[in-house]
């Protein structure tokens, strides 16, 4: 039940950009994308599922050039008009740092091999970028 909950608030949360990442521009609008990405992958019923969304995660914040990109995965960002969050943000902005520890966290939870720890890694990634 609590799955389903924090699923349905992923997506509610996708449908819904906040006007403010709307009107802030690419960086801010991946960084809000990367974020429900988070909350699905820690919502997901499997290390498969899992490993997907912060492939996601992953994918919006390096950008489809970036290091670490994942075509195969997917790449919800790529018509939010950036280059990746990372690329897209000022340098030592919070919005940059942000998606820096993000970008830490999403890798360490792909090398997850049991499905409580991919959550553990997922809800960091959450928490930095909400």
């Amino acid at each position: 039940m609590k799955r389903l909950l924090l699923s349905s608030m992923a997506l509610l949360g996708a449908v819904s950009l906040s006007s403010t990442a709307l009107a802030a521009g690419p960086a801010a609008k991946e960084m809000s994308t990367a974020a429900v990405h988070a909350r699905l992958a820690e919502a997901s019923q499997s290390v498969e599922v899992t490993d997907m969304h912060l492939h996601h995660v992953i994918n919006c914040l390096v950008g489809s050039h970036g290091e670490g990109f994942d075509a195969a995965a997917g790449n919800p960002c790529q018509k939010l008009g950036g280059h990746g969050a990372l690329r897209d943000a000022k340098k030592h902005s919070e919005l940059y740092s942000k998606a820096k520890r993000a970008l830490e966290e999403a890798h360490d939870g792909l090398g997850a091999h049991d499905l409580s720890a991919a959550h553990a890694a997922a809800h960091k990634v959450a928490e930095i970028l909400k």
